[in-house]
C-alpha cells in the first residue's frame, strides 16, 4: 500500500515535499538539528520529480502567526491537512534527532498532506557513533521513506533529440583484475630498535618509542607485520606521544591513532579504545626476530567518484604512490555493492581533467566544481561529481563494496566486522 501511495504521487508529476526542521531532542542543540535537516533536504534534491520546500521557504509562505499555529500541531491529522493545503504540497516530512547516553536516535516520517496520515517512516539508533555516522545514515533513511525502486524514470526526450544514456548494466559481483594491495618486504632490518605491545588477543604493534613521526609503526599478528602510513601526531619528550595512521574507514584522525600517555599504550579505532600493554623483552625479541616485515599493503587510491540519478556510481582508482607506474587507472561502474570493472582503451589526465575511454562509453571528469559526464553514442548523461574526503572514503571502502574481502592491513583491521 505504501508503495502505491508514494509511486502515485511521483507519477503525477513533480511531488512537492515540505520539510519541517527536525525537532532537537535531548542532548542535541538546535543548530545541530537544523544542520541535519539541511542534509536531509540535500538527499531529497537527489530524487527525480521531487521538489523540496525548505523551512526558509515555509517562513516566506506563511506569516509568523500562521506558522506558530500550524507548526505547533504536528500530531493532529486535520492540522496536517491544513498545513499541507497552506503550503500547496502533497507530502510533509518531519522528524526528530536526539542523543541519549551513547546513542543517537534519528526519526524521519513522511505524511500524506491530503489525509494527514503517516505513509512511511524510518528510524535509526546509532550507538557509539559520531555526527558523521548520523549524516551517513540519511541517504538510506530517505530511500526508505520514498522507496528507491518506486521512483519513475525520467520522461522521454523530445522528438529529434537523443535520450540521456544510462550507465552500463552492472554485473552481479565485483571482480577487479588485480588486488588493491600487495605484500612487499620492508627494506632493511629495523627489528633491534622496535618495542612491542599487544592487546592479549594475538594483535601486535611494533614501533620505536619517541622517535617522532619518521619512525615506522607496524601492525600484525606476531608472524607478519605491515607498516602503517603515518599522517600526523606529536610528542612531549619521553612522557607521551601519539601517531595517527591511514585508515579510510574512520574520518577523524583521533579515531585511528596509537597513543602513549600516563604510562599506558592505547590504540583507538573509531570511538573504541583498546589497551596495548608492553610485551616483556624476553618474549618480544625472539618474536620480532622471526617475524616478517612488509611495506604498507594498500597501493590504490580513488582518483574520482561520481553518481547518476539512477544510483549508478562511476569510480576511478589509480596508484597511491606517484612513482608507482605498475598500477594503471581503472574504471568501475554500477550500483552500490555491484560495481564492475570496464576495461580501458585509453586514459588522459591533464589541465582539463580526467578522460577515460572504454568500449561502453567515455567518462569525463572535469576540474573541481563542474559536473562529470558519461558519454556514449546515444548522448551525454550528467553526473554528480563527489568532492573526495573522509565521508566519501567511508563510502568507497564500505557500502560500495569495491574492495570487499581485501584486508587493508591497518592496525584497526582486527576490530572491524
Amino acid at each position: 500500500m505504501l508503495g502505491l501511495l508514494v509511486a502515485s504521487a511521483l507519477a503525477a508529476g513533480e511531488a512537492k515535499i515540505a520539510v519541517m526542521t527536525l525537532e532537537a531532542g535531548e542532548g542535541v542543540p538546535e543548530k545541530t538539528a537544523s544542520a541535519i535537516t539541511e542534509a536531509v533536504i540535500a538527499e531529497l534534491r537527489r530524487l527525480p520529480n521531487v521538489r523540496a520546500v525548505t523551512p526558509a521557504e515555509i517562513a516566506t509562505l506563511l506569516s509568523f502567526e500562521r506558522q506558530r499555529q500550524l507548526l505547533s500541531c504536528k500530531e493532529d491529522a486535520s492540522c496536517m491537512v491544513e498545513l499541507g493545503a497552506a503550503l500547496g504540497v502533497s507530502r510533509l516530512l518531519m522528524g526528530s534527532v536526539a542523543k541519549l547516553g551513547r546513542s543517537w536516535l534519528v526519526h524521519l516520517k513522511l505524511i500524506d498532506a491530503e489525509k494527514g496520515a503517516a505513509v512511511a517512516q524510518s528510524d535509526r539508533r546509532l550507538k557509539d557513533k559520531s555526527i558523521d555516522d548520523v549524516l551517513d545514515s540519511l541517504p538510506a533513511m530517505v530511500a526508505e521513506l520514498f522507496g528507491k525502486s518506486l521512483i519513475p524514470p525520467e520522461p522521454p526526450s523530445a522528438v529529434g533529440t537523443a535520450p540521456p544514456t544510462q550507465g552500463p548494466a552492472p554485473a552481479t559481483s565485483v571482480s577487479p583484475r588485480e588486488p588493491g594491495g600487495v605484500d612487499e618486504p620492508y627494506p632493511g632490518d629495523v627489528r633491534p630498535k622496535l618495542a612491542l605491545v599487544h592487546d592479549g588477543k594475538g594483535h601486535y604493534l611494533a614501533f620505536t618509542p619517541y622517535a617522532g613521526l619518521e619512525t615506522p609503526l607496524f601492525a600484525g599478528d606476531g608472524e607478519s607485520f605491515w607498516e602503517q602510513r603515518i599522517g600526523g601526531g606529536g610528542a612531549q619528550g619521553d612522557t607521551q606521544f601519539d601517531l595517527v595512521f591511514w585508515d579510510p574507514r574512520f574520518p577523524a584522525g583521533y579515531q585511528r591513532s596509537f597513543d602513549f600517555k600516563e604510562g599506558k599504550y592505547t590504540l583507538q579505532c573509531g570511538e573504541a579504545v583498546y589497551p596495548y600493554p608492553p610485551v616483556p623483552q624476553k618474549a618480544a625479541v625472539p618474536l620480532l626476530k622471526k617475524a616478517k616485515l612488509f611495506k604498507p599493503r594498500w597501493r590504490r587510491s580513488v582518483q574520482a567518484l561520481a553518481r547518476d540519478d539512477a544510483g549508478t556510481y562511476y569510480l576511478v582508482d589509480g596508484p597511491r604512490e606517484e612513482k608507482d607506474e605498475s598500477r594503471k587507472l581503472r574504471l568501475f561502474v554500477g550500483p552500490r555493492g555491484r560495481l564492475r570493472e570496464l576495461p580501458l582503451d585509453d586514459s588522459i589526465q591533464d589541465a582539463k581533467g580526467l578522460l577515460l575511454l572504454s568500449a561502453e562509453g567515455r567518462l569525463r571528469v572535469p576540474p573541481r566544481g563542474e559536473h562529470a559526464e558519461w558519454i556514449t553514442p546515444g548522448g551525454k548523461l550528467e553526473l554528480s561529481n563527489f568532492e573526495l574526503g573522509p565521508r566519501e572514503a567511508k563510502l568507497v571502502y564500505g557500502e560500495l563494496g569495491l574492495y570487499k574481502g581485501e584486508p587493508l592491513r591497518t592496525a584497526c583491521d582486527p576490530y572491524l566486522p
